[in-house]
């Protein structure tokens, strides 16, 4: 997705690569179809090349819709947001309709402590003013699996990515998790189009949980005299095989979805989306 994002083609994965390939060798390098020819003969390079030029011709195209609206054909509006991975804006954002999901965990994994609630709450302030009134769905704390915080202290797992995290985690650790709470709600007071979005939740109780920490800080907030946004919407992210099957219900109490296709698929598959050789 990065090296896409930066015009370059990239394939992983490819063995025996270094054994094959020889200094000065021309290759064809084709991130679409994921391959890559080595030593091509003319007829192969000129396929490749009238490639190349197809797909910058593409590109050219494509920027010109960057100013107006998705619709389909039949008059469906369709929103297009952008991922961050961190409270950095891209200058893509003016031309997207929102973020539709922001990692928290960037400014957890930022830091070499816990960030304090004000730590939190300018950070999340800075992105939503930097959306300009777009929506902007912030998820809550996903750490664990891939995600350590040796600050943290955390247990040591033997299947992390099966482990303590994500809402897990919250909930076991609700000091951590009201204070993020609380940071978020306070920092969708001003512009308040913020969505708050729980991690790897696998049954309705840990919704429910979650809610009534959140009606909590509200009250908290509000008794201390601290403005927050109060129709804050909180939503369930599906990205378990769990979540999917009972979505019926979970749809009941939450205020939206969104789908996390990348641990949904490796959970279902029970197969490391990071492993080449279960690729298939």
């Amino acid at each position: 997705i990065v090296a896409q994002s930066l015009g370059l083609p990239a394939v992983f994965g490819i063995e025996g690569l270094m054994e094959q390939a020889q200094d000065g060798v021309r290759a064809v390098l084709d991130g679409e179809e994921g391959t890559l020819v080595l030593a091509p003969d003319d007829e192969t390079w000129a396929h490749y090349e009238r490639q190349a030029l197809r797909a910058r011709r593409l590109a050219k195209q494509a920027a010109a819709y960057m100013e107006r609206p998705a619709v389909t054909l039949d008059g469906c509006r369709v929103d297009i947001c952008l991922n961050l991975g961190d409270g950095v804006l891209p200058p893509e954002l003016a031309q997207s309709d929102g973020v539709g999901l922001l990692r928290t965990e960037f400014l957890f994994m930022q830091k070499g402590h816990l960030p304090a609630e004000e730590e939190q709450f300018t950070a999340y302030r800075q992105v939503l003013e930097g959306a300009g009134g777009k929506p902007v769905t912030l998820r809550t704390l996903d750490i664990g699996g891939d995600k350590a915080l040796p600050y943290l202290g955390q247990e040591k797992e033997e299947n992390p990515y099966l482990g303590r995290r994500g809402i897990r985690y919250c909930l076991a650790r609700p000091e951590v998790f009201r204070t993020q709470l609380r940071a978020l709600l306070r920092a969708g007071a001003e512009r308040g189009n913020i969505r708050i979005m729980l991690p790897m939740v696998t049954g309705v109780q840990e919704l429910r949980a979650a809610r009534t920490m959140l009606e909590q800080e509200k009250q908290a907030l509000s008794a201390r005299g601290v403005a927050f946004d109060g129709a804050i919407s909180l939503g369930v992210m599906i990205e378990t095989p769990a979540a999917a099957v009972i979505a019926d219900l979970l749809a009941k109490e939450a205020d939206f979805f969104s789908i996390g296709t990348n641990d949904l698929v490796q959970y279902i598959l029970a197969a490391d989306r990071g492993n080449a050789d279960i690729a298939e």
